[in-house]
C-alpha cells in the first residue's frame, strides 16, 4: 500500500503536459537532430526498486504539515542530458576554405564566383586570394563588378595601388586605370580608403582615389594629357607633385611640365624648365638640348642660345642648321 505521504508527494510533483510540450520543443529546437528530443526523453531512467524502498523507509511515519513546492530537479536534469547530447552531436566548426584565383579578360568581359556568395564580372586583371570567410582581391587594371550577397556574412576587401574598398554585402564597381581608381557604388555601402582617408559611400555614389606612386602620377598625367591635350588645370596638377628630376618618374614628369608649358605658349618658363633639367645630365639631355637652343634663340637670341648650342656642338649631337647658327652666333655676337 502507498505511503499518503508519497501518493500526495506524487500529485503535487505530477508535470503539467503543457509544460513537457514547451520544454521538448524548447530543447529540440536547439538539437542538431530535432528528432533526438523525443527519442532521448523516454530513455531518461526510472527510479529502481532499491531508490523507492529507500524513499518509504525515509518518509514513513511523517503527515505532510503543507503543499511541497513543485520540484524542477527532473527536469533540469532531462535538460542538462539534452545540452550535453548537443554538444557532442554537434559538428566542429569547419576552417575557412583558402582561395586563390586569377582574373584575366584583356579585351573581354569575363565572370568568376570564387565563393558561393561573392559574383565577378570583370575586363582586366587581378587575382583573389584570402579565404571563403574574407576573400581580397587585388586589382591591377580594368573595370570590375562586385556583387556580394549581403546575408553570408562575407567580409569582402577591394585592392589597388590607390585605394582599399571594404564591403559586407554590396554590388559595386571598381574600375582602375592610370587616371586612379574610381568606385561606384550599385547596391549598398562601401568604405573607400584613399591615401589614408577613409569615406563611406552609398547608391549611385562615386570616389575616385589618384595614384600616390611617383610612376602612378606620371601615367595619370599622360593619361590626361593624351586625352584632353595641355590644360591648365593639367599644368597645376602636374607641378602640385613636386617631382624630384632624380627619380626617374619625376624626371618624366618634368619633362612633361615643358611639353604642356611650351603648348600653352608659356615659352620663357619653358626655357628656363629645360635648362635647368638639361643641366641634370638625364637621359633627354641631348632631346632638352635642341630645345634650349631653339627657345632660347626664338626668345633672347644668340646670346642666350650661344651656349647650348656650343653644347650640341661639344657632344656631337648638333645639326647641320645648329652648327650654322652657332657660326652666325660666333661672328655676331
Amino acid at each position: 500500500m502507498t505511503h499518503p505521504a508519497l501518493s500526495l508527494f506524487a500529485q503535487e510533483t505530477e508535470p503539467d503536459r503543457g509544460d513537457l510540450a514547451r520544454l521538448e520543443a524548447r530543447v529540440a529546437a536547439s538539437l542538431p537532430n530535432p528528432a533526438a528530443a523525443g527519442v532521448l526523453l523516454p530513455l531518461m531512467p526510472g527510479p529502481t526498486s532499491q531508490m523507492l524502498a529507500s524513499m518509504r523507509a525515509r518518509v514513513g511515519g511523517i503527515t505532510p504539515r503543507h503543499r511541497p513546492e513543485p520540484s524542477a530537479a527532473f527536469a533540469v536534469i532531462a535538460v542538462a542530458a539534452l545540452l550535453l547530447l548537443v554538444v557532442f552531436q554537434r559538428p566542429s566548426r569547419q576552417a575557412p576554405e583558402p582561395i586563390a584565383v586569377e582574373l584575366q579578360a584583356p579585351s573581354q568581359w569575363s565572370e568568376a564566383q570564387p565563393v558561393e556568395a561573392l559574383s565577378l564580372r570583370f575586363r582586366g586583371n587581378g587575382t583573389v586570394s584570402g579565404d571563403s570567410e574574407a576573400p581580397r582581391i587585388d586589382w591591377r587594371w580594368g573595370e570590375l563588378d562586385v556583387d556580394v550577397d549581403p546575408t553570408a556574412g562575407l567580409a569582402v576587401t577591394v585592392q589597388t595601388d590607390e585605394a582599399t574598398i571594404r564591403v559586407l554585402g554590396t554590388a559595386f564597381l571598381v574600375d582602375r586605370s592610370p587616371l586612379g581608381t574610381d568606385v561606384v557604388v550599385a547596391r549598398g555601402e562601401v568604405a573607400v580608403e584613399c591615401a589614408g582617408s577613409e569615406t563611406v559611400i552609398g547608391v549611385n555614389e562615386q570616389r575616385t582615389c589618384l595614384p600616390l606612386s611617383s610612376e602612378g602620377r606620371l601615367g595619370r598625367a599622360r593619361a590626361l594629357h593624351d586625352r584632353d591635350g595641355a590644360s591648365r588645370a593639367l599644368l597645376e596638377e602636374v607641378e602640385s607633385i613636386g617631382a624630384d628630376p632624380s627619380d626617374a618618374a619625376g624626371y618624366e614628369l618634368l619633362a612633361l611640365r615643358i611639353e604642356i608649358l611650351s603648348q600653352l605658349e608659356d615659352y620663357d618658363d619653358a626655357l628656363d624648365a629645360a635648362e635647368a633639367l638639361a643641366a641634370q645630365h638625364g637621359p633627354r639631355r641631348e632631346e632638352l638640348l635642341h630645345v634650349t637652343a631653339g627657345l632660347a634663340y626664338a626668345l633672347h637670341g644668340c646670346s642666350r642660345a650661344s651656349p647650348h648650342l656650343s653644347s650640341l656642338l661639344r657632344e656631337g649631337v648638333a645639326t647641320p642648321e645648329e652648327q650654322r647658327l652657332l657660326t652666325f652666333c660666333l661672328e655676331n655676337p
